[in-house]
């Protein structure tokens, strides 16, 4: 699936830039989860990828990438972006544009590069210099802060929704009682 341009002169295929997908939303919201669903499917289709995860000072996101087993660890690079999430990506994304230009570098032939943002709110945006496109998760089951990034989101949410539909059966069943007596 490796896009090749012919130099007319020199008659030889060149390896076209990888094209670079960041993937941003809030902490918890599922975003290494996305990565994680997409890279088998990618490389099922043949794509030839490769990740740069951006966490605050960790490199927490790229090491369960790394572990996962989905893809060579090699190809996974972290940026620390030791302020807020949304400079790196898109006031100054040096050090992303970097990490990319690295793996592309290392492994020629890459075809996409996903870049996931650090946790941000959602007026986030990439810069173009950095991506051609950019996606956002917006888990709106996310729950309450989100503990250990691995978040109550739904099961916390059927549960409330469960416990909200047994408070209204009550109060109907109770509103009827009271209008039989009277």
């Amino acid at each position: 699936m490796l896009h090749e341009i012919k130099d007319a002169n020199v008659g030889s295929a060149v390896a076209s830039p990888a094209a670079r997908v960041g993937i941003g939303g809030p902490v918890g919201s599922g975003k290494t989860a996305l990565i994680e669903a997409l890279i088998p499917e990618l490389q099922r289709r043949g794509v030839d990828l490769a990740v740069v995860t951006n966490d605050l000072v960790t490199k927490e996101d790229a090491e369960r990438l790394r572990r996962s087993g989905l893809i060579d660890p090699a190809r996974v690079s972290a940026v620390e972006a030791g302020a807020c999430p949304h400079t790196v990506i898109r006031e100054d994304p040096t050090l992303n544009i970097a990490a990319g230009d690295d793996l592309e570098a290392r492994f020629p032939g890459v075809e996409l590069i996903l870049f996931e943002s650090g946790g941000d709110n959602l007026a986030s945006t990439f810069s173009l210099d950095l991506v051609d496109w950019w996606i956002f998760v917006i888990d709106v089951a996310g729950g309450d802060d989100i503990p250990r990034k691995r978040g109550p989101g739904l099961l916390r949410w059927r549960s409330a929704r469960r416990q909200q539909d047994r408070s209204r059966a009550l109060r109907r069943s109770r509103s009827r009682a009271h209008a039989g007596r009277g």
